[in-house]
């Protein structure tokens, strides 16, 4: 049986057109190494994308035809559920531009249609919609007005909520049963934000934004420039890559149907600092799909480390997702520089604030009755969180995940 870091570098190769894979690689494989692709394949969303290489550039390799069957399906489920999610959009669209609220569909919305062949390509779990941040809580409910509902397992007050986080509770459609999150900013706003403008607080953003018909209506969605630097923060900040691989072929079909302001790409992430993000972000895709129309500033010709960083991002990006959370609080943990620090992040967890618990559940952080909210938020730490996280260090790959998010992140902070 291969190694874990062997069959994440073939999935990689798998799914970009530009590395040459030796069909020996392949047909080394025995069914337990397809059974641990296949497992990455399906948490990361993968099987349509892989699905149309196998018929297209890789159709050749000797891959088995369970396999291949189980890829086609995928493929099949993702494009008929992209156009249920297409018509969820129109639908909220009009609500929200009915009640005078500008909105911006983000990310997976845009490019399912409008930067991969085909929408079936770019499965989209969710749809995030960006309104402005002083109409975030009336689009929350002008949308269950209009028929969306909360899910039983988000019950936590909004306004709570949006104080803390950068979208309010999840809603969803009655009808599609498609999940549906109001965002009041782009960026979360954790410390580091906290000294940087969200790009959507700039009226800018919004005038650059674009129109797109679909059918009868016209949907917006942020300038291509805007949502190339959105899809890194996305990507390598705000998640280490553990959103998966898919960023490679968003932003190398998004480069290839779009233009793109490379002087204000390249301005804008040194104002948010953000310059080696997106350096390493962009030679991922450059090594796995090539990267002909890209522009590089001076500051790229040579990034101490950037090679290693390279290799690092490559393998974070198929992390096991059943785990992730508990690696990144692990990792958050690891990361403080000082035992204060660590001590202040545990007793964060364990007595949160106020707002963090009416978050979660259905109270007013004004309310009395919000201390007795604290008991089930303890008793879900001590039963089923503290005990998954003492079993992942125990575990080695667990080990190896948290040195690679410790490195990465010292060499993106510089």
């Amino acid at each position: 049986m291969a190694e874990l870091a062997q069959l994440q570098r073939l999935l990689l190769d798998l799914i970009s057109p530009r590395p040459v894979i030796d069909p020996a690689r392949l047909t080394a494989l025995t069914a337990a190494d397809w059974e641990s692709i296949l497992r990455m394949v399906r948490q990361h969303r993968l099987a349509p994308l892989l699905h149309w290489l196998l018929t297209r550039d890789r159709a050749g390799l000797p891959v088995p035809a369970r396999i291949r069957e189980e890829l086609a399906a995928g493929f099949k489920r993702a494009t008929l559920r992209a156009l249920v999610l297409r018509r969820e959009l129109v639908l909220i669209h009009r609500l929200l531009t009915a009640a005078g609220i500008p909105c911006l569909a983000l990310k997976g919305a845009f490019l399912a249609f409008h930067a991969y062949p085909q929408p079936g390509l770019r499965p989209l779990r969710d749809l995030d919609i960006l309104v402005p941040a002083d109409e975030a809580l009336r689009a929350f409910d002008t949308l269950i007005a209009g028929g969306l509902v909360r899910p039983p397992e988000y019950q936590g007050n909004a306004e709570a909520k949006i104080a803390i986080h950068k979208h309010l509770p999840p809603l969803r459609t009655a009808p599609g049963g498609v999940t549906v999150e109001v965002h009041a900013r782009l960026n979360h706003p954790n410390q580091r934000a906290a000294t940087l403008a969200d790009p959507s607080a700039e009226p800018a953003f919004w005038q650059r934004a674009i129109d797109v018909q679909a059918g009868g209506d016209t949907l917006r969605f942020p300038a291509p420039t805007d949502m190339l630097l959105h899809l890194i923060v996305h990507a390598a900040v705000d998640h280490k890559f553990d959103n998966g691989p898919l960023i490679l072929s968003d932003i190398a079909f998004l480069l290839e149907r779009q233009p793109i302001d490379w002087p204000r790409f390249w301005q804008a992430a040194d104002q948010g600092r953000l310059q080696r993000a997106c350096w390493l972000t962009l030679r991922l895709v450059e090594h796995h799909w090539g990267g002909d129309s890209m522009r590089w500033p001076a500051m790229t010709e040579s990034v101490p480390g950037g090679e290693r960083a390279l290799e690092q991002a490559s393998l974070l990006m198929l992390r096991d997702l059943s785990t992730g959370s508990d690696v990144k609080l692990a990792h958050t943990f690891v990361h403080q520089q000082s035992v204060r620090a660590k001590f202040g992040l545990l007793f964060g967890r364990l007595i949160p604030s106020k707002a963090r618990i009416a978050s979660g559940y259905p109270v007013r952080q004004d309310s009395a009755s919000i201390y007795l909210y604290y008991i089930p938020h303890l008793w879900r730490l001590v039963s089923q969180r503290i005990p998954r996280i003492l079993k992942l260090r125990r575990q080695t790959h667990v080990r190896g995940e948290l040195e690679l998010l410790n490195d990465l992140q010292s060499w993106l902070a510089g």
